[in-house]
C-alpha cells in the first residue's frame, strides 16, 4: 500500500509522524482497520531509519524481544490486556533512546492512563469516507502502478467514479486497493465502467437513497432495507476475498 501517499491528508500525517520520531517520541497511529496505519509506519521507518531493521511485534513477544536498534512496530495496542500493557511499558523503558517505537490502535478508547501518556504524540488517520475527494487520485495511482502486473493502466469512467466516490468504504484504503487490484485483473479493456464494479459499490447509492422504493411506499422500511443491504454487501466482500 505505497500509493496512499498521493493523498495530501496522509502526506501531512506522515510529516507529523516523522517529526515525532525524529524528536525521540513514541508514536501512536490511530485509525480504523485498513486506513493505512501500518503503511504509514513503514513510510516513517523509511524516512527516519531505513538503514536499520524494522521489527513487527505483538503483545506476546514484547517481554522477550531484544531490539538493539531500528524501528519497532507494535500493532493493535488497544486490544492488549493489562499484562500486555505492563510488558509494553517495560519494553519502552528498556529500549528508550535505542529504538524508534511506533504503535497502532483503533479509534476506540485505549486504556486511559496509557492514552494520556501517548496523547502528545498520536497521529489520527481519518477514514476514507471522510475524505472522498482523495479517491480519484488514489485509484489513479493504484491502477497505473507498474507493480500491478503487465496490463496497461486503467481509466475509470465518470459514471463508475461517481459510484466509487459515493461508496462509504468500510474497509478504507485496504478495501480500495483490493477493489482496484480486482479491476486490474478482470477488466479486459482500458476503461472501467460502472458494470465492472463490485455489486456492493453499484448498489450502495441505490440503497442509501432509498432507490429500491420511496419512503412513502407501502411496506418500505428504510432501516430494514439498509440492514439487508449490509448483510448482502458483507457476504459479497467475503466471497471476493477467497
Amino acid at each position: 500500500m505505497t500509493e496512499f501517499l498521493v493523498d495530501p491528508v496522509l502526506k501531512e500525517k506522515l510529516e507529523a509522524a516523522r517529526r515525532t520520531i525524529e524528536a525521540g517520541g513514541l508514536l501512536l497511529l490511530v485509525g480504523e482497520p485498513g486506513s493505512g496505519r501500518e503503511a504509514l509506519a513503514r513510510a516513517v521507518h523509511r524516512e527516519c531509519s531505513a538503514a536499520a531493521p524494522l521489527a513487527v511485534l505483538d503483545g506476546d513477544a514484547l517481554e522477550t524481544a531484544d531490539a538493539g536498534g531500528g524501528t519497532v512496530l507494535i500493532a493493535e495496542i488497544d486490544r492488549f490486556d493489562a499484562a500486555q500493557h505492563r510488558c509494553l511499558d517495560r519494553f519502552v523503558d528498556r529500549t528508550r533512546g535505542r529504538v524508534d517505537v511506533i504503535m497502532t490502535a483503533a479509534p476506540r478508547a485505549v486504556a486511559a492512563d496509557f492514552h494520556a501518556r501517548m496523547a502528545q504524540c498520536s497521529v489520527h488517520l481519518p477514514p476514507l469516507r471522510q475524505r472522498p475527494q482523495a479517491i480519484p487520485d488514489l485509484l489513479h495511482a493504484i491502477l497505473s502502478s507498474p507493480q500491478r502486473g503487465e496490463r496497461g493502466p486503467l481509466r475509470v469512467s465518470q459514471a463508475a467514479m461517481d459510484l466509487l466516490v459515493a461508496y462509504d468504504w468500510p474497509g478504507n484504503i485496504a478495501e480500495l486497493e483490493s477493489v482496484a487490484a480486482r479491476l486490474r485483473s478482470q477488466v479486459a479493456g482500458a476503461i472501467v465502467s460502472e458494470n465492472d464494479l463490485p455489486p456492493q459499490i453499484r448498489w450502495f447509492s441505490l440503497f442509501r437513497s432509498g432507490g429500491a422504493g420511496a419512503a412513502g411506499d407501502v411496506g418500505f422500511d428504510p432501516f430494514a432495507e439498509e440492514f439487508q443491504f449490509r448483510l448482502i454487501a458483507e457476504a459479497l466482500r467475503r466471497t471476493q476475498q477467497r
